[in-house]
Parts: structure tokens; C-alpha cells; sequence
């Protein structure tokens, strides 16, 4: 099985992956990116641990073609952390962050092109409060998958629980501090 990951960030599903004696693909933002989930595999003494184990990890900096190297249907799963938006960053438009959901549309429905045909993908995503506002980003993103050639087949609710659930603004105001992500799961139709 070949597992891909556009966004590998720390390599994470690269590990878990290669721990799972599946193949994997995987591109980074940059070279720094791609060197240090080298530099975490070889820690996890993974970098030739059995024969037939194979990975591929590209990175946009030097190969911004990357994603068109990587044959249509060729992939049996996609795992990959959807980026968190940055709130603060675009607070006089409102409308940014419509637009950056657009833009992971777009993104998802090219990523789930390398799918087989009724192969899963897994999109982790961080819901968001910035000021008064919460941002349930993982039901937007429901919202958007069933919009694509993707259907929905369930939602995991990842609690880190290796942190302290903590409260803000009290005793004026109670507002938690839920330390949670979640497992958007989709399915290719076709």
C-alpha cells in the first residue's frame, strides 16, 4: 500500500507509514522541511530497515512540480494535517478565510486525483477561536469535502490528552481550552 502526504511537515505519517512497512510519498514545503523528516527517520532508524520498504519525498522548493510527478490513482491513502488559518494575520477581511477554504478545495480535489478508485483520505484539522468568534473548521471542511469528488465517510475525534485541559478569562467569563483535533475521513467515489 502507498500512503502520500502533501504537506509532511514534521514527517510524522512518514514514520508511521514506514513503521507499517507501507510505501510512502511525501512533499514538503522546502528543503529545510524535507531534510528534517530525513533527519527524524533516520532517528527512528528507518532509512533502510527492510527490503521493498520504500519512500519517495519531494519537496516545492526545488521540484515545484512535484505533485504532477505523482501517477493519478496511484495511491491507496492520503493522511495529511490541514494548515491552521492564521486568524490574526488576516483580521480586517473576514472574507480570507473563505477564500482559504476555496484555495484547500482546490488543493484537496488535486491531492484526491492520486487516490484509487473508493480510496480513503484523512484530513486533520484544529477547530479555532479567534476573539469571540469559534470556528468549527472541521465542519467547513465537511462542508467542502462533500463538495468534491469525495464523500464523506465518518469523523474522529483525536484528543491530546497528553495536555491539560485549561481554562481562560476565568472567573469573568469560562472558556475552554479543548485540546482536540479531528479525523475528517473521506472516501474517493470513482
Amino acid at each position: 500500500q502507498v500512503v502520500f502526504n502533501p504537506c509532511i511537515q514534521h514527517g510524522d505519517s512518514m514514520i508511521a507509514a514506514l513503521f507499517s512497512e507501507r510505501k510512502f510519498v511525501g512533499i514538503a514545503e522546502n528543503r529545510q522541511q524535507r531534510t528534517e523528516a530525513l533527519n527524524r527517520m533516520e532517528y527512528h532508524h528507518l532509512k533502510d530497515q527492510k527490503k521493498g520498504q520504500k519512500y519517495v519525498l519531494f519537496d516545492f522548493e526545488s521540484q515545484p512540480d512535484s505533485l504532477e510527478l505523482i501517477k493519478n490513482e496511484s495511491v491507496d491513502f492520503i493522511l495529511t494535517e490541514i494548515p491552521r488559518f492564521d486568524f490574526k494575520r488576516y483580521v480586517e477581511d473576514r472574507d480570507d478565510y473563505k477564500s482559504h477554504l476555496y484555495e484547500l478545495k482546490q488543493s484537496i480535489e488535486r491531492y484526491s486525483q492520486k487516490l484509487k478508485p473508493k480510496a480513503y483520505i484523512a484530513l486533520i484539522i484544529s477547530d479555532q477561536r479567534y476573539q469571540n468568534q469559534y470556528y468549527c473548521c472541521h465542519a467547513d471542511i465537511i462542508n467542502m469535502l462533500t463538495a468534491t469528488n469525495l464523500g464523506l465517510q465518518g469523523l474522529i475525534n483525536i484528543i491530546q490528552d497528553s495536555q491539560a485541559l485549561k481554562a481562560f478569562g476565568y472567573p469573568s467569563t469560562y472558556v475552554p481550552n479543548i485540546i482536540n483535533q479531528f479525523a475528517v475521513i473521506g472516501r474517493r467515489r470513482k
